[in-house]
């Protein structure tokens, strides 16, 4: 990739995280968004201690339980979308997965208005997963695998290719994070940026 579609790719990216962690703070403090580009979060599902909320559109989204875990199923064919993730009772569950069945990973994000984590996966060359956080105060970096907040994203299909033809992408939120996560979190997915 050329330095210039390298930097446009990491200014997308920065602009991505911002708006993130902005919009988790204006949920978390129960303030309206408002304007035209945010619709009314009119779809919602209750299960497992849990509460989704995102906007009409195509996106389904499905509670699940495995055992201990709590997931949190997505399946959008636009690709882009977000949602509102809340905890129904005092604490989060004690595990709690998200599946994206996307064609890409090139960018997830889980956001609270303190920090957001996000992960991806190239979509050149073999797919390797990437673990980042960046804090509201705009410092951001990567989290390697002996770092409590990381964790991996796990291709689940037929064949492991970008695109993913039959399968889903599935996000563990860290055990760290969840202990010290507000009752309300954003959501963003993005299964290729446009540009």
């Amino acid at each position: 990739m050329d330095s210039s579609k390298t930097e446009l790719a990491m200014s997308t990216r920065r602009q991505w995280f911002t708006e993130t962690i902005g919009v988790a703070a204006a949920i978390a403090s129960g303030s309206s968004l408002g304007g035209a580009s945010e619709p009314a979060l009119d779809s919602s599902i209750v299960g497992g201690g849990l509460r989704v909320e995102w906007p009409r559109g195509m996106t389904k989204i499905r509670l699940l339980t495995e055992k201990e875990t709590r997931i949190v199923e997505i399946v959008d064919p636009r690709g882009i979308g977000k949602a509102t993730l809340v905890r129904e009772s005092d604490k989060w569950p004690v595990a709690v997965a998200i599946r994206l069945h996307l064609k890409g990973l090139e960018s997830f994000q889980v956001a609270s208005p303190v920090m957001a984590l996000e992960w991806s996966i190239s979509s050149t060359g073999r797919p390797a997963s990437r673990c980042s956080v960046r804090s509201a105060k705009g410092g951001e970096r990567e989290l390697k695998d002996d770092d409590p907040l990381f964790t991996s994203v796990k291709i689940v299909g037929k064949e492991v290719a970008i695109p993913l033809a039959d399968g889903f992408f599935e996000v563990r939120l860290p055990a760290k994070w969840l202990d010290e996560a507000p009752a309300k979190v954003e959501l963003r997915w993005i299964d290729f940026f446009r540009g």
